[in-house]
């Protein structure tokens, strides 16, 4: 059986898989474009304005640094987009697992059984985040465990129907 995240259940059906809206990737690699249109101002203008950068002996120390920024900007994008890939809250039949990627080597799996869920809010604030449908999900919890956010999802309003609805059907919920 193909298991999405550690410590998945033979018996456990993925409802929904839920990573942060598009527009958050965007803005980030919005970002990166400009570092890269740094490197293209630095190689149309710097010949022009500091001609002796391109000129004898400078020219390999030019071309040695111009290429580790290309390999730091290689390095941003790939950055951008695992984190943006492995940054996710998965809701299954039992549970909900915040899968939190803080860097390529670094990983912090949380989850949350519906027993423990005391109750779920939903906020779309902005004008960004209305027009988007995009927002936070809080699924508090019972006890001493921290509150689940999900942070700029799509559709929050409809995550957090999705759960209500989990919870219900969940057949512990009412001995608790």
């Amino acid at each position: 059986m193909h298991r999405l995240f550690p410590g998945q259940q033979d018996d456990e059906e993925i409802v929904l898989v839920i990573r942060q809206h598009w527009f958050y990737l965007s803005a980030k690699i919005l970002l990166w474009l400009v570092f890269v249109a740094i490197l293209f101002v630095f190689d149309y203008f710097t010949p022009m304005y500091i001609p002796s950068l391109f000129q004898g002996g400078a020219l390999p120390y030019v071309n040695l640094m111009k290429n580790i920024y290309l390999m730091f900007l290689i390095l941003g994008l790939f950055m951008i987009w695992i984190i943006h890939y492995l940054n996710v809250w998965i809701i299954t039949n039992k549970r909900v697992v915040c899968v939190f990627q803080k860097g390529i080597f670094e990983q912090r799996i949380s989850e949350l059984t519906f027993p423990n869920v005391e109750d779920i809010s939903s906020d779309t604030n902005g004008i960004f985040g209305t027009f988007m449908s995009y927002g936070n999900v809080e699924v508090e919890t019972a006890g001493e465990k921290e509150n689940f956010v999900f942070e700029n999802v799509p559709k929050p309003k409809d995550i957090e129907r999705l759960i209500f609805n989990l919870m219900d059907k969940h057949p512990t919920r009412g001995n608790v």
